[in-house]
């Protein structure tokens, strides 16, 4: 809207034959206008947010298969958005503005207070559907979130899902960790549930791909106590032919976050 006082002016500057550039250039020195915006006031549309430590395309590829999995009459828009400028920006971008973002879902967490993370490794162990119900916490038809989560484990098999978020050789992958949970078990006489076993698989080739890559290490603080630094050593032992192969180092605290998926979970 005009103001009297700009229109004013403007008539004023015409009857005196001031050339219309330099109007403008008047009203921009003298008459600086005040204004504000004012967003319309409407129902944010649902959202899920992708990302992957390995970069936009593998999100890409986890939007895709998650597109596949949730049903169309719950009209949620998922996204795939790059780790480094969430972790960058935060919760201060577009997106969060134009969308109600419900939770983020990944290989590596942003780190953003009000908007909950679900690993992806926990999304397909498929053990119940508490997870289902944090991406939809509107949704109170437990038969629909028991089908949700159906389709969840049915799409995002470990092979596939190994081939979406990371560039190494998944079956090669798959391999060296299922050799690796045959050692543990062996040595701590422990046997991995379901659930662990699906954990294990996405956790340990994330990890090799990120110590190959030289990423920042994993910071995760534990108590530490004898009992962990027994099931650490039996841990390091069922490893070493994946560092071997990968030419890698797992430290300690990659340990002790390996131990609470074994001994913990």
């Amino acid at each position: 809207n005009v103001s009297t006082q700009l229109a004013s002016f403007v008539g004023e500057s015409i009857e005196k034959n001031i050339a219309f550039n330099e109007i403008g250039k008047l009203m921009t020195d003298k008459l600086a206008p005040e204004y504000s915006l004012i967003y319309p006031v409407i129902k944010k549309s649902p959202m899920i947010i992708t990302t992957c430590h390995t970069g936009i395309g593998s999100a890409k590829q986890i939007q895709s298969l998650l597109e596949h999995s949730i049903p169309t009459s719950l009209h949620y828009k998922i996204e795939a958005v790059d780790l480094e400028y969430l972790k960058k920006y935060g919760d201060s971008n577009s997106v969060f503005e134009q969308y109600d973002v419900k939770a983020i879902v990944g290989t590596s967490d942003p780190h953003i207070k009000r908007v909950p993370y679900i690993a992806l490794e926990n999304l397909i162990a498929g053990d119940g559907t508490s997870v289902v119900k944090t991406l939809f916490p509107d949704v109170k038809d437990m038969a629909l979130l028991k089908r949700i989560n159906n389709y969840l484990v049915e799409n995002l098999s470990v092979e596939r899902l190994l081939s979406a978020v990371t560039i190494l050789d998944a079956t090669k992958v798959i391999s060296s960790v299922s050799d690796m949970m045959t050692e543990l078990e062996e040595n701590t006489g422990i046997r991995l549930t379901n659930n662990q076993r699906v954990t294990l698989y996405v956790h340990v080739s994330a990890m090799i791909e990120r110590l190959i890559r030289n990423e920042p290490p994993l910071v995760y603080k534990v108590v530490s106590s004898e009992e962990r630094k027994q099931g650490c050593t039996k841990i390091k032992r069922a490893l070493r032919n994946i560092e071997s192969s990968y030419g890698i180092k797992v430290d300690q605290n990659e340990l002790n976050y390996l131990y609470d998926i074994v001994f913990q979970l």
